[in-house]
């Protein structure tokens, strides 16, 4: 049977930085310069915690689960919680079994946005920059993305990239057209595992494979901003995750919390025995035009879950709001 879902840890929300330093959490000596050069001090809470699960504080190895999941709140610095140990990881590698082989990372960071993935690899580069200005080899790093010149992606994996960052679909065409080899590869991201994984998304399906690739041993390091209830489970019952040791939660002190300065309000839109998509839009529109109205906010951001519900409240709000208000929509069809 599964095991239960791991829980945040209780009490009042904490800080961003931890108390530990990098040095104590576990990064080595070559990562605390490379950090420093990039003006990164302290760790947060997850990125402490991280470096103590992957690195520093990992224990009995036979006794530790080799998976791990990486979970807090957007903002809290989850892409350096898992880039930092990766990178410690890449050092290692580099000492001991010498230059990565043409096309066979030792490392994989899938994420399910392009936009994503340019951010990861502008913090990698940004860490392997540090470690070259402190005096040390540099890790190399590539992303795969779709809209970007193929040819341009097949020759930097030629050049045997360290670590690639790609969204699913396209690190699935390369490693089906052979540019791509997982066979050599020890630690597997998923950014955004709960949107990655999801059994209603094609994300699922195209990860798959990529899973299928990678060696038995990897390590794989799932990272999300949520961790339901829902999510957990089918992470447990995954023979690919789960295992025998099953994983190992890591949580930050903010799961679950709003941000520090963000304040939440829940607006009731229900609507008695209307339980119907358009009804719910109605409601929510009406809902929405009105906290707009009152609102002193220069900026709004409003999120929704499709590009249909994207279009149909830009038209509302530029239909009831259109002298105090301009609208504009930004989704996967612009």
């Amino acid at each position: 049977p599964a095991r239960a879902p791991p829980r945040r840890p209780s009490g009042p929300p904490a800080g961003f930085f931890s108390a530990d330093a990098f040095a104590d959490a576990g990064a080595p000596p070559a990562l605390v310069d490379a950090l420093a050069a990039m003006g990164v001090v302290k760790p947060s809470h997850i990125q402490a915690a991280a470096l103590k699960a992957l690195i520093g504080g990992g224990g009995d190895a036979a006794a530790t689960p080799r998976h791990v999941v990486l979970a807090d709140h957007a903002g809290s610095g989850k892409t350096l919680a898992y880039l930092t140990p990766l990178a410690a990881s890449l050092l290692d590698a580099d000492a001991t079994l010498g230059r990565t082989a043409p096309g066979a990372p030792r490392a994989l960071v899938l994420a399910p946005t392009s936009e994503l993935c340019v951010q990861v690899l502008s913090v990698a580069r940004a860490l392997a920059r540090g470690l070259a200005s402190t005096g040390h080899a540099p890790f190399r790093s590539v992303a795969l993305t779709g809209g970007h010149p193929w040819r341009t992606q097949r020759d930097a994996l030629a050049e045997g990239p360290d670590l690639v960052i790609a969204t699913p679909g396209r690190a699935a065409e390369h490693a089906r057209a052979g540019g791509l080899d997982l066979s050599a590869a020890t630690t597997i991201v998923l950014d955004e595992a709960d949107v990655l994984l999801a059994d209603s998304g094609a994300f699922a399906e195209q990860v798959a494979p990529l899973r299928a690739a990678a060696p038995a041993t990897a390590r794989f390091v799932l990272v999300t901003a949520t961790l339901p209830e829902p999510v957990w489970a089918q992470l447990e019952a995954d023979p690919a995750f789960g295992g025998t040791l099953g994983l190992l939660p890591v949580l930050g002190p903010g799961l679950h919390r709003p941000a520090p300065g963000v304040t939440q309000v829940v607006v009731d839109c229900s609507g008695g025995d209307d339980f119907t998509a358009e009804g719910g839009l109605a409601r929510k529109a009406t809902a929405l035009v009105e906290l707009l109205a009152k609102s002193r906010d220069t900026h709004t951001v409003v999120f929704c879950n499709t590009v249909d519900a994207c279009r149909k409240v830009e038209n509302v709000v530029r239909r009831q709001l259109a002298a105090t208000h301009t609208a504009h929509a930004y989704h996967a069809a612009v």
